[in-house]
């Protein structure tokens, strides 16, 4: 009795980690496709010296996803990451807003499986995921939450910053409060309190 149990708990963790998420030490694409702004199909060379991540999420999970893309820029610098966001719909439907200002804008596919993705074993439980390359296109790590965005290590160029979450309401004259959406924030640090990070904000 006591070997069946054994073999049955050894078959249940193989079984788990087989349906976890997986993600190759080293980027597998040489170069990904994409659609423009323009929805004009282009091409990303992976050989680029910078890194990339890639931020999968769903209807569900957007909100989450749009505060994880401002939190990895800000911590790796959006000048010297790309990161790409890849929407699932769950079915042929588009999504119906863009609230990220993204250099390759938010990619559309119905599913992991019929992606260029469908290796990764992602699935629905794991969304919101961001995961993070070096430039040399070796994995650096990845996350579910915003605050864990900050652990991810590429090297010792990589400075350590804690993501803070902020919700900003505007009130308007009766009262009610709704969110300040869609306008410039400045954040001021040091002895001159100079300009140390910008960012857009969204309707979250």
């Amino acid at each position: 009795m006591k070997y069946v149990v054994f073999f049955l708990v050894f078959v249940m963790i193989n079984l788990a980690m087989y349906s976890q998420a997986k993600f190759p030490n080293l980027l597998n694409f040489n170069a990904i496709e994409y659609l423009d702004k323009a929805k004009v199909k282009s091409n990303y060379d992976c050989a680029k010296p910078e890194k990339k991540a890639f931020l999968f999420f769903d209807m569900v999970t957007e909100p989450l996803a749009e505060v994880m893309f401002n939190g990895c820029n800000f911590v790796f610098n959006e000048r010297k990451i790309t990161i790409f966001p890849i929407y699932f719909t769950g079915q042929l439907t588009r999504k119906s807003s863009d609230d990220m200002n993204t250099k390759i804008p938010i990619q559309l596919y119905r599913s992991p499986d019929v992606s260029i993705f469908k290796d990764y074993g992602i699935t629905e439980k794991d969304l919101p995921i961001i995961v993070v390359y070096n430039e040399k296109n070796e994995l650096c790590g990845f996350s579910k939450t915003v605050e864990g965005i900050s652990d991810i290590d590429c090297g010792l160029e990589t400075v350590k910053l804690k993501v803070l979450r902020l919700k900003l309401m505007v009130e308007a004259k009766n009262k009610d409060l709704s969110p300040y959406a869609n306008k410039e924030v400045f954040v001021l640090g040091g002895k001159n309190n100079d300009t140390i990070a910008k960012l857009m904000t969204s309707k979250y």
